[in-house]
């Protein structure tokens, strides 16, 4: 416990650990070699973090072994910190009870604590003769007990304990006196956020983050390259290990190897000693085949089944050849994180975690806890798993009830906020304090994970595998719909949170906020291969011609042409362009496959033409805003309910019923898509208008766009209380009800399309017939009817059937019906109006210019 809790409780307090100090020895000689540079950094640490001098620790439990070289470089390590002549007794519980391997540093700390208890300093049995490292140190290693004299200090000690993987680690302990002052150096719990500077994901459908990006954000199944996904490819020149070493190594091992390359590629550079490495791994199922092969003589005698020795090494041989020390520490849990700060000397600590489902999470939640403690500033975050395996999965079948499994590895490089800010580190997300509103959520539970759903599950990777997709979400700024469909996020800043769970292990979670970085980084990913556009210019025909041939790229004369292809199809274009200007057929301007070319200077004026709400499509505008999710920055803050407004189009299996419950939702996605056409337009292209066109809703559309109007939640929050578009004039038409004099309750079905034949005729048919009306003429060819789905369906068999299509946009407006809503309409559009200086605005029932204000709108 906290001191302060312990002795508030009244609990009996054994000892108060006053510092820790961990730390790894990089690059050094080797997992199985230790170093003196490592122990002395642990050592050190934990005497800053304890605030105390050497000269105040009286004992120190070490790590020692027994080993020459084990010994030796632990001695030198003592006095290099605690003085040439140490003048400090030591001892070691290796001496009583043999090597406890993971177990072995907490041993050390309860020998201490009861060493304090009985004011004993304990004895190391079997040290004579001593080891000749010890010479001149004045050391004293007592061969039996003796008293523990404090004097006027508390007793004070120290505990080491040093690794394979170059782990170290030192602990200050300190007896408590209650009747003494003590001061204790408590970490300050400082409010946070974090910053995800750097990402590499792999899967065994996912060669890198991109393909993963792509994969879960893009077009389904796509992976970016051909891509083996159960092969790994590493520079063998760049490797910290021979290679013939690591193919005894877990694949896990070498997963993060290729990943951890990935995700610090960007990294300028990393502080050795201020970076730490966390891993969260489960235990290798191949891990346990070793354990088997020691019991399978003893699992087979308790079986009674008799087998001679031939057979029993054969069995045990097919079940896992024998280790040699490559393959023994290819198989510790710990050197998946060790490896790590082998390969990237990284001499901060290094730790692999194991929490099922939630392993990669603590390991990020331990990552996040040493920075903010200061105890470092970057932290490498890691979590691997390949579920894949036949052992793994069958277990996870039984288990979790899970169908398929996935191989991942993720790496993130986490960063406090302000330290990445001061580093310049792009940043792909921000780790948010857990608090108001969220975007989305995204659980890793079947049915609502499209990691899980898609990819299956990677077990102790599933968190963060699912954290650096939010990470991309946000960048990409889009979330996976149903059925493989991606939508925009389109309200920038609220966070997205992810919930981790282990249903299956305690009912255990883990949840997070991010939230999209304030200089939002670039998109990691394409869905399609953007085309470019290549423009050539000149004087004349001539100098043009030569310019193409020649690839020279302008914009200055003339005479010009422009192609819009992808880069592979430029070539191919470019020799289309030359036909086209050898020809003597084609004119001063003319347009081939993406090649366009004039002759002249530009003639007339820009104008912006805003369409009506019947021409918009589901998905319109998706990858728009998937491309420059920036665009819906600004108009996301005008509107409130800015999904509810786009719902009908990116809404997935909902936007069906949502379009067929009202075509208030196709009205309010187009306007929506509009303003991001004309914020294109105009803030990216630079495209200025002077003029304005609109057709029915489009000349809302352009007064919003435009500026005339800026309450564009006023409108369609007014349109929604008129009840025009819920009952009156669609769904149950109760206006058109009342104007064809239908008894009550009687259902009207009314349909639009949209009619290939002259208008004329059309107009003519329509005024012989009840219950449908032309309500748009687009030309003299092409014309819209509305009314009884009966009437319309006799109107064009009247016309001889001519091409006909269903809007889709089922509203009675534009024509009689409608007349009785004449007051309610001009009500809803009579707002205040700004001016628009230098843009003429057409109206198509004056057939003219008008100038816009409160009463001519």
């Amino acid at each position: 416990k906290r001191l302060t809790d312990a002795v508030a409780d009244g609990d009996r307090v054994l000892g108060v650990i006053r510092g820790v100090g961990l730390s790894n020895d990089g690059r050094s000689g080797g997992f199985l070699s230790p170093s003196q540079v490592g122990q002395v950094r642990s050592m050190r640490s934990a005497l800053a973090q304890a605030q105390l001098g050497a000269a105040q620790i009286q004992y120190v439990e070490c790590h020692a072994t027994g080993t020459p070289t084990g010994d030796a470089t632990e001695i030198a390590s003592l006095a290099t910190v605690y003085g040439p002549s140490l003048q400090l007794p030591l001892g070691s519980l290796k001496a009583n009870l043999g090597h406890l391997i993971t177990a072995s540093g907490v041993a050390g700390l309860l020998k201490v604590l009861s060493a304090m208890e009985h004011a004993q300093v304990p004895g190391t049995p079997g040290t004579r003769p001593l080891t000749a490292a010890l010479d001149g140190t004045g050391v004293d290693v007592p061969e039996h007990g003796r008293a523990w004299e404090a004097h006027q200090a508390q007793r004070t000690a120290a505990v080491s304990s040093f690794g394979f993987g170059g782990n170290n680690a030192h602990l200050i302990v300190q007896q408590y006196a209650p009747r003494d002052a003590v001061t204790v150096a408590v970490a300050t719990q400082i409010a946070m956020e974090f910053a995800i500077v750097g990402m590499g994901v792999r899967t065994h459908m996912d060669a890198n983050t991109e393909a993963f990006a792509a994969h879960q954000l893009g077009e389904s199944g796509y992976t970016g390259v051909d891509f083996d996904g159960t092969t790994l490819s590493l520079p063998a020149k760049q490797l910290a290990f021979p290679p013939a070493d690591l193919k005894q190594a877990l694949g896990q091992q070498l997963m993060l190897l290729e990943v951890a390359a990935e995700a610090t590629r960007h990294i300028a550079k990393l502080d050795s000693e201020r970076t730490g490495i966390y891993v969260g791994m489960q235990t290798d199922s191949e891990v346990c085949r070793y354990g088997l092969r020691w019991r399978w003589p003893d699992l087979m005698a308790q079986s009674g089944i008799r087998a001679g020795a031939d057979w029993l090494g054969a069995a045990a041989d097919a079940l896992a050849r024998p280790l040699d020390s490559a393959g023994v520490i290819g198989k510790m849990p710990n050197v998946p994180a060790n490896r790590l700060n082998n390969q990237m000397n990284i001499c901060g600590p290094g730790f692999t975690v194991s929490r099922e489902e939630l392993s990669g999470d603590a390991a990020l939640e331990l990552a996040c806890t040493a920075i903010r403690r200061g105890e470092i500033d970057t932290a490498l975050v890691g979590a691997v798993d390949l579920c894949r395996e036949e052992v793994h999965a069958q277990a996870a079948r039984e288990a979790l009830g899970s169908g398929q499994e996935a191989d991942a590895a993720v790496i993130l490089v986490v960063k406090s906020l302000a330290q990445a800010q001061r580093d310049g580190d792009t940043i792909f997300a921000i780790i948010a304090d857990p608090s108001g509103p969220v975007s989305a959520t995204l659980s890793n539970q079947p049915g609502h994970s499209p990691i899980r759903d898609g990819l299956g599950h990677a077990h102790a990777a599933s968190g963060l595998l699912h954290i650096a997709l939010a990470s991309l979400m946000l960048r990409a700024r889009c979330v996976p719909g149903a059925k493989g469909t991606v939508q925009p996020l389109l309200r920038s800043g609220n966070p997205l949170q992810v919930r981790v769970e282990s249903t299956s292990f305690g009912g255990e979670y883990a949840q997070w906020l991010l939230r999209e970085s304030p200089t939002r980084a670039g998109a990691i990913l394409r869905l399609r291969r953007a085309p470019q556009l290549y423009t050539y210019a000149a004087a004349d025909r001539a100098a043009l011609t030569e310019c193409v041939r020649a690839g020279r790229i302008g914009t200055v004369g003339p005479c010009r042409l422009a192609i819009v292809a992808e880069p592979e199809q430029l070539e191919g274009l470019r020799q289309k362009a030359l036909q086209g200007l050898s020809s003597k057929q084609l004119d001063a301007a003319w347009n081939l496959d993406g090649i366009c070319y004039r002759e002249g200077p530009m003639e007339g004026e820009l104008a912006y033409a805003f369409t009506g709400a019947a021409s918009a499509y589901k998905l319109m505008g998706r990858e728009l805003l998937l491309g420059m999710p920036q665009l819906a920055d600004g108009l996301s803050d005008r509107l409130r309910d800015v999904a509810a407004t786009v719902a009908w189009a990116y809404g997935g299996q909902d936007a069906d019923a949502l379009r067929a419950q009202s075509p208030f939702y196709q009205l309010a996605g187009s306007s929506f898509v509009c303003q991001l056409h004309m914020q294109l337009s105009r803030d990216i292209l630079g495209l200025r208008p002077s003029a304005s066109l609109g057709l029915s809703s489009g000349e809302t559309n352009a007064m919003f766009a435009l500026g005339v109007w800026q309450d564009m939640d006023g409108l369609f929050e007014s349109i929604q209380d008129s009840a025009l578009y819920t009952s009156a004039l669609a769904n149950t038409f109760d206006a058109v009800r009342e104007h064809w004099g239908l008894a009550a309750g009687t259902p009207v079905h009314w349909d639009n399309f949209r009619v290939s034949a002259p208008s004329a005729l059309v107009v003519a048919a329509a005024k012989k017939m009840a219950r449908v009306y032309v309500t748009i003429i687009n030309s003299a060819n092409d014309c819209v009817i509305g009314g009884d789905r009966d009437a319309c369906q006799a109107l064009l068999t009247a016309l001889g059937n001519p091409p006909a299509v269903p809007l889709g946009h089922d509203l009675a407006i534009h024509c009689e019906v409608v007349t009785p809503f004449e007051p309610s309409w001009r009500a809803l559009h009579t707002r205040p109006t700004l001016e628009c200086n230098g843009v003429r605005f057409y109206s198509n029932y004056l057939g003219g210019v008008f100038m816009p204000d409160r009463d001519t709108v």
